[in-house]
């Protein structure tokens, strides 16, 4: 209700602190096939709270829009237990409506 949870297969170890980059847009929806972008901005999250174990945080927004595709682009200094580096550090996620 109040921002994303994000699950890792390994326990971070390094770039715990920095918050994310988290910003979000729209499309038209019409009968013509595909849409630019529109009205995308960025959001400011709050810090991130990770879980006891390090393998989930919890990335707070201070609000969410239904209707939005939101993509969340992890810091790069974040890594795993052992030095390795995410595969991937940009997730997306539609949200159809807030409830």
């Amino acid at each position: 209700k109040d921002g994303f949870t994000v699950a890792f297969t390994k326990p971070a170890a390094a770039g715990l602190e920095a918050k994310p980059e988290v910003r979000h847009w729209g499309y038209l929806y019409h009968g013509k096939y595909g849409s630019p972008k529109v009205d995308e901005r960025a959001v400011e999250p709050g810090a991130p709270a990770w879980s006891a174990d390090r393998t989930r945080v919890k990335i707070p927004l201070p609000e969410l829009v239904g209707g939005r595709v939101y993509r969340i682009t992890l810091p790069g200094d974040l890594q795993a237990e052992g030095g390795s580096a995410l595969t991937n550090r940009s997730l997306y996620y539609t949200l159809n409506r807030k409830r």
